[in-house]
């Protein structure tokens, strides 16, 4: 079967600043095989984008997929976590002024 070298190893990154999401890249994986060439296919590219993961959810799984000429597989798989390291910002309104109706008490 073919043997991939260079396969990623999993990677968590920070989401973009004011973004929910980040373009992650990464160098492709080869694949050789000893009985010539083998065809790589994969599910996702470098530099595509990403989105946050929220507590609870699995991270994306990359795959990419070898094969060569008798039809024999092998699959080189990594996860991408992108992460919220974004402090939340909060906007105040102006000072508000009201005036009270006379009479009434306070």
């Amino acid at each position: 079967p073919p043997v991939f070298d260079n396969c990623p190893s999993n990677m968590t990154v920070p989401a973009k600043p004011g973004a929910n999401y980040s373009e992650v890249t990464w160098t492709e994986p080869t694949a050789t095989d000893n009985r010539g060439t083998a065809t790589v296919t994969n599910n996702v590219e470098p530099g595509d984008r990403f989105d946050i993961v929220r507590s609870g959810d699995e991270p994306f799984g990359v795959v990419y997929d070898a094969v060569d000429a008798p039809n024999n597989h092998a699959f080189c798989r990594f996860w991408i976590t992108v992460v919220d390291q974004e402090p939340p910002s909060l906007t105040c309104r102006d000072d508000v002024e009201l005036d009270a109706d006379e009479g009434l008490d306070r």
